[in-house]
């Protein structure tokens, strides 16, 4: 995969909500499921340690996988993150609250994400950040691809996405929660060429995906479950454990 720019992103629609068996403990996570080596360090400096099933997870705790491993990390309020081999997270927030806005903050800096949100409040605010891209959550399931030299692309498979340079809405509320709307159909921007800080803004629906080439070209299109860049066993394994979660009505 060849795409890189800047983005950010805010869901407007909204998914049914979803309860925890066993409450994580506000301020943490819990990584619920390891196959394979997975790793963790604190925020002192300390050497990367080997993390199984039920470690306890704080804010700015960093979690990363080796070859042939994959992760779950179950946060609190409803949000369950999955993470392929080769992949490292930043958990800089998990659950702060601050001006009456309960936050958490995940980076991604590099390897394959998938999550699954579910209803969050209008004060609760889920932020997953690449080192070039940002996604305001407030429902969805989605999947963030962010490659060796940071190139990411984000695919939707439920919820409705606004994707806007961050630049041009970096101050001001986050938008609030709304029913799925008709949206324009999908389109190509022609270039490359220079823009300006707030010069373009894109809804996109759920099945369609967004991606920047490192040449500025921005490009929506839509995608179906049996294309062939969906064929991968790490697509696949998440749509068996989000069936699973959907079958139970809660997370794992």
């Amino acid at each position: 995969m060849k795409f890189v720019g800047l983005v950010a992103i805010t869901i407007l629609s909204a998914l049914p909500f979803y309860s925890f068996a066993e409450e994580t403990p506000s301020g943490a996570g819990t990584i619920t499921y390891v196959k394979g080596t997975a790793q963790k360090k604190g925020t002192k400096g300390e050497d990367w340690e080997r993390a199984k099933e039920n470690t306890a997870l704080t804010s700015g705790d960093k979690v990363k996988t080796l070859e042939k491993t994959r992760a779950e990390i179950r946060l609190e309020a409803g949000k369950v993150i999955r993470l392929d081999e080769n992949t490292t997270v930043d958990l800089v927030k998990l659950v702060e609250e601050s001006q009456n806005k309960v936050e958490t903050d995940i980076k991604i800096e590099q390897g394959n994400l998938w999550a699954k949100v579910g209803k969050l409040g209008e004060n609760t605010e889920l932020k997953v950040e690449s080192p070039i891209a940002g996604a305001s959550i407030r429902g969805t399931t989605f999947r963030v691809e962010v490659a060796i030299d940071k190139s990411t692309q984000l695919n939707v498979y439920e919820g409705v996405v606004e994707i806007y340079n961050p630049m041009q809405k970096a101050t001001g509320p986050i938008t609030k929660i709304e029913a799925p709307r008709e949206v324009k159909k999908p389109g190509y921007i022609e270039g490359p060429k220079e823009v300006s800080l707030d010069e373009w803004t894109y809804i996109v629906k759920d099945m369609q995906r967004f991606t920047i080439t490192p040449s500025g070209l921005k490009k929506v299109e839509e995608f179906k479950k049996d294309d062939m860049d969906e064929q991968s066993d790490w697509i696949k394994w998440n749509m068996e454990m989000d069936k699973k979660m959907d079958k139970k009505g809660n997370m794992p």
